[in-house]
């Protein structure tokens, strides 16, 4: 799930591009942030689950494990639609279905500085989005480790670059 640059036409989808099968539009809840200085987003998710790690082919053997667990089997849009308690958001992106993932996400998570210390450093986590067809799944998206004094809390449900 990509809510920011990756998406297709912003600056860094090139890099996910050739790992493309299909991309839709799908909803997730979160608070959505403009990050001036570095023109980019950030997100905090409501329920992040699965901690990614460099490890990727456990973390594909996690992932579909997650598809069976009582937070996915059964989940229909009503119950995804319903808001969380706090100060959540609706929130657009796309869901970008990759072949060879393991190839793909090493790349995403150098660009995301996943497992390095740095000024923005974001983690890939698990989080529940409602696809375009209305089924509930889960999907890998990247999340803020520390939410930067500068950002700016967002009225959108989608994020566009500054121009």
């Amino acid at each position: 799930m990509v809510y920011g640059t990756l998406k297709k036409g912003f600056r860094n989808h090139h890099l996910a591009a050739p790992y493309c099968l299909f991309i839709e539009t799908a909803q997730f809840w979160g608070r959505l942030y403009d990050l001036p200085a570095h023109n980019c987003p950030a997100v905090e998710f409501c329920k992040p689950g699965l901690r990614g790690t460099p490890d990727y082919n456990r973390d594909a053997r996690n992932f579909e494990s997650i598809l069976k667990t009582e937070d996915f089997q059964g989940m229909d849009k009503k119950l995804f639609m319903k808001a969380p308690e706090g100060d959540w958001d609706l929130l657009e992106g796309e869901l970008i279905f990759l072949k060879e993932g393991k190839h793909v996400l090493p790349v995403l998570d150098k660009l995301e500085s996943c497992f390095v210390e740095n000024t923005l450093c974001y983690d890939r986590v698990t989080i529940p989005v409602l696809t375009k067809d209305n089924k509930v799944t889960p999907a890998w998206a990247y999340q803020i480790q520390t939410l930067p004094s500068q950002a700016i809390r967002s009225i959108r449900p989608s994020w566009q670059a500054a121009h």
